[in-house]
């Protein structure tokens, strides 16, 4: 039976084999084996029922970044070793059903409703199914989102975007260490928006997975296409600028700092600078590894607002006109 932190190992004896370099190649196989085995299994099941779910289609474009070269089909950072590997920020021995604890919902305050989102978005963390279920329980006058999230599903994520801006509580968005993919547009549905200290966003185009024929990709191109665009949008609403130039920095696949994010108008403000918020994610499915590890972001310029008028210029300009 597979098994190993990625499912990497075929039985015990593939174990010993790969791993001869180490004291006691028997015992680290052993412990291993012990700790990864039942989850190695609940993830071949799991991933399984999904297939036979999606059909000929990847179904749900996931938010991502699409591979590139001709012989690939799946994205570089999906491959380890030459082989395909589940590409998700999530430790592989985490990956199993049954789990309730992808987000809590709890009463701060008489008025006042926490809610925490520490996790993936879709099938793997918070759905927009059990998420939308009871986010319409809450009755409080102000919704507290507290954010720390890689990103996930965009559908998904769409679906919480608009069930938090169909709310009728005013809602407050925390990003208490990471908004990244279907994350950060997730934070656009906050009345304001918070950057945590040391916190960070990203934004990026979507991505999907097609099995089929040149039509069926092409329909996945297109279908990839739209769903940035609508994406974009979210962004462009909030910060100003055109879906375009959004589009741009999500191709780019670009991380902002808090202050950054704030400057470019995905967020309102920082909160206090003591210390730098630690991430719990594997980001090396990104093409950039976290903020420190990608270039400086590009800020579009708003298209909101009155453009600076020189009266000096229009007087002249009118004295020229009937002079």
């Amino acid at each position: 039976m597979p098994f190993g932190p990625d499912c990497e190992y075929a039985d015990f004896d593939d174990c010993v084999r790969r791993n001869r370099d180490k004291d006691d190649p028997e015992a680290w196989c052993a412990q291993v084996q012990r700790e990864t085995e039942g989850g190695c299994d609940q993830v071949r099941e799991s991933l399984r029922e999904k297939r036979s779910r999606a059909g000929k289609l990847g179904a749900a474009a996931r938010w991502g970044r699409r591979g590139e070269g001709a012989d690939s089909t799946l994205p570089p950072s999906a491959k380890r070793d030459g082989k395909p590997h589940l590409r998700t920020t999530r430790p592989v021995a985490e990956l199993r059903e049954g789990r309730n604890d992808w987000y809590r919902i709890s009463n701060q305050a008489a008025d006042i409703a926490e809610v925490f989102i520490y996790d993936e978005i879709g099938y793997f963390g918070v759905t927009a199914a059990d998420f939308v279920k009871d986010l319409r329980q809450i009755t409080a006058g102000r919704i507290e989102l507290h954010l720390n999230t890689p990103g996930g599903d965009s559908f998904d994520g769409i679906a919480i975007y608009n069930g938090l801006r169909d709310h009728p509580a005013r809602v407050e968005v925390i990003v208490d260490a990471l908004a990244a993919s279907a994350g950060s547009f997730i934070a656009q549905a906050g009345d304001q928006v918070v950057m945590n200290r040391g916190s960070q966003m990203m934004i990026h185009d979507a991505w999907g997975l097609s099995i089929g024929n040149a039509a069926d990709m092409a329909a996945m191109a297109e279908l990839l296409d739209r769903q940035s665009d609508n994406i974009a949008a979210i962004y462009a609403d909030r910060a100003g600028g055109t879906v375009g130039d959004w589009r741009e920095l999500m191709r780019a696949e670009t991380w902002f700092s808090a202050d950054e994010a704030v400057e470019a108008g995905l967020a309102d403000e920082v909160a206090g600078r003591d210390a730098a918020a630690e991430n719990s994610f594997d980001l090396s499915v990104f093409r950039y590894a976290g903020r420190g590890a990608a270039p400086e972001p590009t800020i579009p310029e708003s298209t909101d607002g009155e453009a600076d008028i020189d009266i000096g210029d229009i007087t002249d300009a009118l004295k020229g006109a009937f002079a």
